[in-house]
This record gives C-alpha cells, sequence and structure tokens, in this order.
C-alpha cells in the first residue's frame, strides 16, 4: 500500500503559486462584481466596497513584488488606484455627512444652522454622485474594466513557482511589517504622520488577511489589532477632514458653523490621538513572518 505523498519544496512552491493565481482572480472578479453594481446605483455600499477590493488588491500586488510580471503589475496598479480615486469623492462625501450631522445632532446646534448644514452636505453628495455616474459609464472606465480584465486573465500575472516562494512571501510581508512599525514610533503625531500611518496599517492589514493564510497561518490574531489601530486613525482623519471642510466654506452660514463645531471637532480628533497611542503598543509582527532568531 503506497505511503502519503512526499510534499517537495517544488511541489510545495507550486502548489503556492497556483493559490496566489487563485487568490488574485477571485480579488479581481470580486473587484468588477461590485464595481458593476455602484455602476448601476444598485447599492451605496458597493462604492465602499469597491474601494476596500481596490486597495487590497493594490497592497497584495505591492507585497509580492517581483513574484508577477513586472509590466502586468504596474498596469494593474494604475487602473486600480486611477478607479479608487473615482470612488473616493463620493465614499468622502457621504461619511463625511454622517460624521457632522451626527456631531451637530449631538451638539445642540441651531436648528437653522443645522439645516443649513445639512444642504451643503446633501449638495456636495449629490454632486460626487454625479461625478461618480459619469465616470462610470465613461469610455475611460470601460477601458480600465477591459485592461484588468485581460492583465488578470490568462494566468499570465504570477511569474513561474521558482524554489523558494514561500520564504520570499514571508520576506514581503515583513518588510511591509517593519515599515508600519517603524512609522508609529515617530515622535511627531500630526496629522500628516497619522494619515501616513493609517495608509501603512491598511496595507498591512490587507496583505496579511490575503496572504498569511496561504502559508498555513491563521491571520486573525494579527489583523485584530491592525483593524483597531486603522479604526482610531480613521476616526482622527474623519474628524480631520469634517474641520477642513469647514475651513474651507467663507460664504455664510460657513463661518457661525465653523466656530460652533471647531471645539468639538478638536475633541473627536484628540480623542483618536489617544486610542492610536493606546493600540500602538499592543501591535506586533506576527510570529509566522519574523526571522528565526530575533
Amino acid at each position: 500500500m503506497p505511503g502519503p505523498a512526499r510534499v517537495t519544496p517544488a511541489s510545495a512552491d507550486g502548489r503556492l503559486h497556483a493559490a496566489l493565481v487563485r487568490l488574485l482572480s477571485a480579488r479581481h472578479a470580486r473587484f468588477a462584481a461590485e464595481m458593476s453594481r455602484a455602476a448601476q446605483g444598485q447599492a451605496v455600499d458597493s462604492v465602499h466596497q469597491s474601494r476596500v477590493v481596490a486597495r487590497s488588491l493594490r497592497s497584495v500586488i505591492g507585497t509580492l513584488g517581483e513574484a508577477l510580471d513586472p509590466r502586468l503589475a504596474s498596469s494593474i496598479q494604475r487602473d486600480l488606484r486611477a478607479s479608487g480615486l473615482e470612488l473616493g469623492s463620493m465614499r468622502e462625501s457621504d461619511v463625511r455627512r454622517e460624521w457632522l450631522m451626527g456631531l451637530a445632532g449631538g451638539s445642540g446646534l441651531d436648528p437653522a444652522l443645522a439645516a443649513s448644514l445639512k444642504r451643503a452636505l446633501d449638495k456636495d453628495c449629490a454632486s460626487a454622485r454625479r461625478a461618480f455616474r459619469e465616470y462610470a459609464h465613461s469610455m475611460a472606465a470601460r477601458e480600465r474594466i477591459e485592461r484588468l480584465e485581460a492583465a488578470f486573465g490568462g494566468g499570465r500575472l504570477v511569474v513561474g513557482s521558482a524554489p523558494g516562494l514561500e520564504a520570499f512571501l514571508r520576506h514581503r510581508l515583513r518588510r511591509r511589517w517593519k515599515r508600519l512599525l517603524r512609522a508609529i514610533e515617530a515622535p511627531r503625531p500630526d496629522a500628516l504622520a497619522l494619515h501616513e500611518i493609517r495608509i501603512l496599517a491598511k496595507h498591512a492589514r490587507y496583505s496579511t488577511e490575503a496572504l498569511l493564510p496561504l502559508l498555513g497561518v491563521d491571520p486573525g490574531p494579527a489583523v485584530r489589532p491592525l483593524k483597531r489601530l486603522q479604526s482610531c486613525l480613521g476616526d482622527h482623519h474623519d474628524a480631520f477632514d469634517a474641520l477642513a471642510w469647514l475651513e474651507q466654506r467663507r460664504r455664510p452660514p460657513g463661518p457661525a458653523l465653523l466656530e460652533r463645531l471647531r471645539a468639538p471637532i478638536e475633541a473627536g480628533m484628540k480623542a483618536g490621538l489617544r486610542r492610536f497611542r493606546r493600540q500602538r503598543r499592543a501591535l506586533a509582527m506576527p510570529k509566522a513572518i519574523r526571522k528565526k532568531g530575533g
């Protein structure tokens, strides 16, 4: 009776190569489906999901580096970035409206000021939706969709399953985490630095969620503190964005709204910063990708 098949480094790398092809194909299929739903106006959440999938794909492709065909990977990154920017204005206007109206409701804002705030926010949201609809049905959008389909199709994106693919993935994930851990120790917690840390946290999270399971490791324990870090930095960014939006409104009742809401917005930013300082102490590189002996 034959024994179990022997797993050689070559066969393990071959299976890992095939798993990467399936992973990238599935992520692209989800992005295409969510973009289609968003373009048809089926669900506001599809805009958010399309943006999340685009960012996660960009993170994974950036992490994989030399494991991918450089020409195809570069083309994909450009198209995903452009799509994300088109999705961004609509999503950000929705978040801003929800955040500011929630703040106005809890701060006892004068009804007339609250009504004027709502009108301005609604106007911004409507403008962002029009712009996205125009983009979604444009030739540029169709060309990007076709380029992405061609780049992900045919199995050409992931290059040959060279020996050491597993070690390569661990190395690339380790680089993502090192950049984040260095950044959170920086002594300047200004809005720009916090925004950069938020981006690095997203890259580390999305790459860890996608690639750690391919190494036979549960990503949950590593991802949970990243989500908490991302959440408090997101709260800080939403408050910062709301304040910047109010400061740009020069015509009445913009100045009156700014005077009334500045203090609670700045309090929200300080609360996010305090949470960040607590959460960064809980962050540690996953054991599975650490170098042996250090």
